[in-house]
């Protein structure tokens, strides 16, 4: 601390004793003691009257001060112009004019010879040599500017120089190629530009020794590949029309050409031929698609700050005490979704005190809808989740872009989103084996399966797995339509869904034939060994499976079942998606052959035990959020999906339509398919002649019933009752009559034979 501020440090300390006495005295005064009272105020006054005196002395120091120094400055500038129209001046330059320089020549003494440390001599020092040290760097940087001036104005001069004596001695005409080399303006420019950087002698004006410097300058022109354009060979001819070819040439092409050392021209255009054909290649063989075609996250992640997350944690703390549950708040985690306060209750009190609390605790924590997971798994503690009061985008891009080695290490991986930590899910469907996908209109299901598909082809190739997408809606995977992946186009009738699920089935019973012959167990083990033919993948995709089952529910559910129970040795995966979890739709069969499962928001808790055999599911937020339960995992858990938009899909789809790569498997399910329609329609033309038959029956004896078709036709109760079903809608019989046959309707009277 300086004087000064000692000084100044002492006065306040002056003031607020006066102040405080003077209060003191003033309460001495009310309380009827006078003589103290008068004392304390006599004192405050003094000290009063002294900080006021020394207040009033600095001020007139002051004002002496400056007005000395405004007389010493008037003086100086004086003395300065003065001197510089005598020439005398020290400060003049060459030509008598006076530069500003700073007063050195100022003088000041105290009013008060005792006070060295008032404003006075050193405040108005550091003052002038502030002034002193900026007038020097004004008057540094004025002489900068002349200096770089001259310099610039004595180049641009040896530059004139230099150039007229070029012009003078250097022959641009003899400049030329030598007799059998004809150069066009262009090369002349170009050369010209070359000969300025060599080290060209100005001196040597003969023609000889221009015609020396020429040669060594193509020797060097042809050693470095980068200046190869600018030097023409011997046995070379350029004229303007070569010239205006090149210039045509495209850019790749260009490129290849000046790769290439050797100047001569009929090889750089073999090698740009070459090259243009390589690129025709690229676009039959397979390229992954690129993540620039995935638009880049827009929105950042909305976080609260750790202020408002321990008020709502001492907030939750509070409600549990007042319903009489003492528990204590070990850590709150916030997703992109939910936030999650890890709960951990005395000894004594019991978990289901806590989740029967859920209400009441959503109410005073005012949170629309809360969860509560109990316990945590691997942990000592509960967990209640609160929805954020924003969610935060969880994009497609950013879940490939952050799980790089996980991506790697999957053989089948499936980016799901992020989970209430905010780190990326990614699951490897191989290990699945098969998935069941669930939730109400509007909960993301349909965002899911497309992050599905798009995950397996941002990752592998055609030749490592193969789609086969059933859908059912016709609208929602019809954009999929001539990518390499597809086995066969999209189906969405669902008697050929049926008809390839039995596909599935029969592939999946030739390749363990095909691993029996090999000596292997699952497709692991066939590709470890060298085989004649790849055996890829196989993805069963099936986005409504309720429609499927309203159409022929015991064959898909069979075929499923089938698949299901055996086919993931076989390198055969089934991923069923449905807004309706009803028990019709997902029976116990399937039910208990598809372990991992994903439940989106539904309606009702019944429908939550329907997919996850448990509650919860039915307090989820929709829009992606979702409860994943793996295989070999206790509880599912909660995760933000990653979201797509229709943009992202279009441009990888039309990026990977332009690959036509060979379908050995899709040509197997077309005949199959085409076998079974022919099959249909032998079925069709073979009951169009039992119902001749049938009706043949009828008229013979004038009456029909069903226990009559079993006897003449050989078969079965619900076949001969559509028959005649079918006759009575076609106007041969009449209607039933209880347990009497049908007549028969001829003309316009029916008769009854015996």
């Amino acid at each position: 601390m300086t004087r000064y501020q000692k000084k100044k440090m002492k006065r306040f300390i002056m003031w607020q004793m006066c102040i405080y006495l003077f209060i003191v005295g003033m309460m001495f005064w009310w309380l009827d003691n006078r003589w103290l009272a008068t004392v304390l105020t006599g004192i405050a006054i003094i000290l009063y009257t002294a900080v006021v005196g020394r207040i009033i002395r600095k001020s007139k120091n002051i004002s002496n001060a400056r007005n000395k120094t405004n007389r010493t400055n008037r003086v100086s500038r004086g003395n300065r112009i003065i001197g510089a129209k005598t020439g005398n001046h020290p400060y003049a330059n060459s030509k008598g004019k006076p530069v500003r320089k700073p007063n050195i020549y100022l003088e000041y003494e105290p009013t008060d010879k005792n006070d060295t440390d008032s404003f006075g001599q050193n405040e108005m020092e550091k003052v002038e040599e502030a002034r002193e040290e900026s007038e020097w760097q004004v008057h540094r940087q004025r002489v900068k500017d002349l200096i770089e001036k001259s310099q610039k104005e004595q180049i641009r001069e040896k530059h004139e120089q230099l150039e007229e004596e070029v012009k003078k001695n250097a022959h641009w005409s003899e400049l030329s190629p030598l007799k059998d080399e004809k150069h066009d303006p262009g090369n002349i420019k170009k050369e010209e530009q070359v000969f300025t950087r060599e080290d060209f002698s100005m001196e040597g004006s003969g023609k000889k020794e221009i015609r020396e410097k020429h040669e060594q300058l193509e020797e060097k022109v042809k050693k470095n590949a980068h200046w190869s354009e600018l030097s023409p060979s011997k046995d070379e001819k350029r004229d303007s029309n070569n010239m205006k070819k090149e210039e045509q040439v495209p850019v790749k092409e260009r490129f290849a050409m000046r790769e290439e050392v050797s100047p001569d021209g009929a090889k750089r255009k073999e090698i740009a031929s070459e090259s243009s054909k390589i690129n025709l290649e690229k676009k039959e063989t397979y390229i992954r698609p690129s993540l620039a075609m995935l638009n880049p996250m827009k929105k950042k992640a909305v976080t609260e700050c750790r202020e408002a997350l321990s008020q709502q944690a001492e907030l939750l703390e509070e409600t549990l005490e007042s319903f009489g549950v003492k528990a204590k708040v070990l850590n709150v985690t916030q997703g992109p979704a939910i936030t999650r306060y890890e709960l951990q209750p005395e000894r004594g009190v019991k978990v289901s005190k806590v989740t029967n609390l859920s209400d009441d605790i959503a109410l005073n924590m005012a949170a629309p809808s809360i969860r509560i997971e109990a316990p945590i798994p691997g942990k000592a503690a509960i967990g209640i989740e609160v929805p954020n009061k924003e969610t935060s985008l969880v994009t497609f891009r950013e879940i490939i872009e952050k799980s790089g080695d996980k991506r790697s290490k999957a053989l089948l991986p499936f980016a799901i989103g992020k989970n209430i930590s905010g780190d990326s899910v990614i699951f490897d469907l191989t290990k699945a084996p098969h998935l069941l996908i669930a939730g109400a209109t509007g909960s993301g299901k349909s965002v899911c399966i497309n992050t599905l598909i798009l995950s397996l082809l941002f990752s592998a190739e055609p030749e490592h797995v193969k789609l086969l997408l059933i859908d059912p809606k016709v609208v929602e995977l019809n954009r999929y339509n001539g990518i390499p992946h597809l086995i066969t186009p999209v189906i969405s009738d669902p008697k050929k869904a049926t008809t390839s699920l039995k596909w599935a089935v029969q592939e999946m019973e030739d390749r363990y034939q095909e691993f029996a012959s090999m000596g292997v167990r699952d497709i692991e083990g066939y590709h470890q060994k060298e085989s004649k033919e790849s055996m890829p993948y196989v993805m069963i995709i099936i986005d409504e499976l309720a429609d499927l089952m309203m159409v022929a529910a015991k064959d898909v559910e069979d075929t499923i079942c089938r698949l299901a129970q055996k086919a993931r040795a076989a390198g055969i995966h089934l991923v069923l998606a449905t807004q309706r979890p009803s028990v019709d739709v997902i029976t116990g069969l399937i039910k208990a052959n598809i372990p991992s499962r994903i439940a989106f928001s539904v309606a009702s808790q019944i429908d939550s035990r329907t997919i996850l055999d448990m509650a919860g599911a039915e307090k989820l937020l929709g829009r992606g959020d979702m409860l994943f339960h793996p295989v070999g995992v206790n509880k599912p858990m909660r995760i933000q999906g990653a979201f797509l938009e229709d943009e992202e899909v279009q441009k990888t789809v039309q990026y990977l339509k332009q690959f036509d790569i060979t379908n050995m498997l899709g040509d197997r399910l077309e005949e199959e398919i085409d076998k079974k329609e022919e099959l249909v329609e032998e079925e069709i033309g073979e009951s169009e002649d039992v119902f001749q038959d049938a009706l043949r029956i009828a008229f013979e004896h004038q009456q029909i019933s069903i226990s009559m078709l079993q006897r003449k036709l050989k078969m079965g109760f619900n076949r001969a009752a559509r028959l005649i079903d079918e006759m009575e809608e076609r106007g041969y019989v009449g209607p039933s009559e209880g347990t009497k046959p049908r007549k028969v309707i001829t003309g316009s009277h029916s008769t009854k034979i015996e």
